[in-house]
């Protein structure tokens, strides 16, 4: 006859010992989930009051980074309260004149970070706090990680007003999610935010790539698509000749209360003859793999049209695998002459909303080219030119690149060498363009600067370095590079002085400050002899000083601007304040 109490014992402690199994498994599972970006059971506050309006997702491709958290809009407006999307204390507070601009980040207890970017202004406690050290500093620029747990907010209570701060490209709210200890940041949409969805990602653009050895070999083709109902999409037949082919393809998610906006997608799937070859879904960024984001998109249609093709591939120098883990290959298809593949591409947002489309490939008689390539992946290489020698590094390329026929022309201190063709190539960890041969006196070495012109037309200068005989100068995108000098100090222009009345009009002071070449490296401003805080607005190239306590009557304004060869400018200026 069983004994129950024993029964009881038996049954009491499986259940005991089976519950411990499952909660150390659920523990580690959601530890590691955590870390790498995959735990969702928090659902935050809304940063915001009111709808939540999109205006960039998680994960697009921006120029040499992904897209690291949500913007919100503000309804073209600075000053909307932002609100702590859970009980947390501040751990860092950041004040740049660029990038995220006025920041605030938050830690909360179930390890996840909130980030609240360019932002116009602080709630007061925060704000007396911040304007304390950096008089402290005598700097505006602040980034200072907050060791005590000064303050604290609950979720939902205010912690800042919204603006368009840093290099903000107009008012909104940038919002991230991060795990605290990594770092890695996590998709916000995964934390209960009310973001209404149902429409399926949009197609534009398909193009088809046909290679010999390299993604490089070729700017592809564009292919005829047409949409057939809302979700799907077909293609004319593509011919490619035989050996190996890749797609990418231009589409844009939306939401159901920015139906017009144009968003990143986060998953991608390519099937062929119903067997599936080709997965991506970025799950968390990691900040030290963000620029691989230029080996996921054409990167030449990028640069010179502003559209974001996504590369059904993974380039093989692409060292940013987690998005591509559960990716049965690389993307990268093979057909022989006469052979038929039918291909499905799919593009799925994060609310599971899928777009597809269907293309037929008919392989063709192989048209072989032959082609030099600078060398292989994963090594050193260098390559002599006249007057310079250009080197790059195992990590500069994300697969191989065709040899470039650089073109020279005659500069006023160097030669000028134009490291770019019409398909443009990303730099990943850049390349060293070592000159031998300029006309520079040592007199002037102090002032001397790599100067790059990019294939978008933009100026750019880059530090120099003079060792053995030759100048180096490091190049990170492909542009036409030479030598210069810089002995032409900043230009300073008071905006609202009145010279007649020696008087600032309203209640501040604004300074307009430039640099034709190597940029504004510093800037310090006394009145009366005492530093005092001028604001830098970077994309404005604005100082600003706001009078606050300042007595009424007469004072002296100095400010010193110096650029990063050191030349400076200072202006002198009495002033009252009525």
């Amino acid at each position: 006859m069983i004994n129950l109490n024993v029964l009881c014992h038996l049954t009491f402690k499986r259940i005991f010992f089976v519950t411990l199994i499952v909660l150390s498994v659920y523990d580690t599972y959601s530890q590691t989930y955590i870390e790498k970006g995959y735990n969702y059971s928090t659902k935050f506050h809304s940063p915001l009051n009111g709808e939540l309006y999109v205006n960039g997702t998680f994960g697009e491709p921006r120029t040499n980074h992904y897209h690291s958290g949500l913007d919100f809009k503000t309804n073209g407006k600075i000053g909307e309260k932002v609100l702590s999307a859970e009980s947390g204390y501040v751990s860092r507070i950041k004040v740049s004149a660029t990038g995220y601009g006025n920041a605030l980040y938050i830690d909360h207890a179930n390890h996840l970070t909130t980030v609240y970017a360019h932002l116009d202004r602080f709630v007061e406690p925060i704000a007396q706090w911040i304007k304390k050290v950096q008089y402290e500093k005598q700097s505006f620029e602040i980034d200072t990680v907050l060791k005590e747990k000064i303050f604290f907010f609950k979720s939902g209570e205010q912690i800042a007003f919204s603006g368009n701060s840093g290099g903000s490209g107009g008012p909104h709210l940038h919002f991230e999610v991060r795990a605290t200890e990594s770092e890695l940041a996590l998709n916000p949409m995964a934390f209960g935010l009310n973001i209404k969805d149902d429409l399926a990602p949009e197609i534009t653009h398909l193009k088809v790539y046909s290679l010999q050895n390299s993604f490089y070999d070729t700017k592809g083709e564009l292919v005829n698509i047409r949409k057939i109902k809302n979700g799907q999409w077909l293609a004319d037949e593509v011919l490619v000749p035989e050996g190996q082919f890749v797609f990418s393809i231009r589409a844009f998610d939306h939401q159901n209360l920015t139906p017009s906006n144009k968003n990143g997608i986060p998953e991608l799937k390519m099937w062929v003859d119903s067997q599936l070859v080709f997965h991506r879904n970025l799950r968390y960024i990691d900040f030290s793999l963000t620029k691989y984001v230029n080996a996921t998109v054409d990167y030449c249609d990028k640069l010179k049209q502003g559209s974001d093709f996504y590369l059904m591939t993974q380039l093989p120098g692409n060292e940013e695998i987690s998005a591509y883990t559960s990716s049965p290959s690389d993307g990268r298809l093979s057909i022989l002459e006469g052979e038929i593949k039918n291909i499905e591409l799919q593009l799925i947002d994060f609310h599971g909303n899928i777009s597809k489309i269907s293309v037929r490939v008919k392989g063709t008689k192989s048209h072989f080219r032959n082609i030099n390539y600078l060398s292989p992946l994963s090594i050193n290489g260098a390559k002599k030119l006249d007057g310079a020698i250009l080197t790059w590094g195992k990590s500069s390329f994300y697969d191989l690149i065709p040899d470039l026929p650089i073109n020279m022309t005659k500069g006023v201190y160097s030669q000028k060498y134009n490291l770019y063709r019409d398909e443009v190539f990303p730099f990943h960890k850049g390349v060293i363009l070592n000159f031998s041969k300029w006309s520079i006196s040592d007199t002037l070495s102090s002032k001397m600067i790599g100067v790059a012109w990019n294939a978008k037309n933009q100026k750019k200068s880059f530090p120099t370095e003079v060792h053995d005989h030759q100048i180096s100068v490091q190049v990170l995108e492909p542009s036409i590079v030479y030598l210069d000098i810089d002995t032409i100090a900043p230009k300073i222009e008071l905006l609202n002085y009145n010279t007649t009345h020696q008087s600032f009009s309203g209640s501040k002071v604004n300074v307009k400050i430039t640099d034709d070449l190597s940029g504004i490296s510093s800037y310090k401003g006394y009145i009366d002899g005492k530093w005092v805080l001028f604001e830098y607005d970077a994309k404005n190239d604005l100082l600003t000083y706001y009078f606050d306590q300042l007595a009424k009557g007469e004072h002296q304004l100095k400010l010193l601007v110096k650029d990063f060869k050191n030349n400076t400018s200072v202006i002198n200026v009495k002033f009252k304040k009525l």
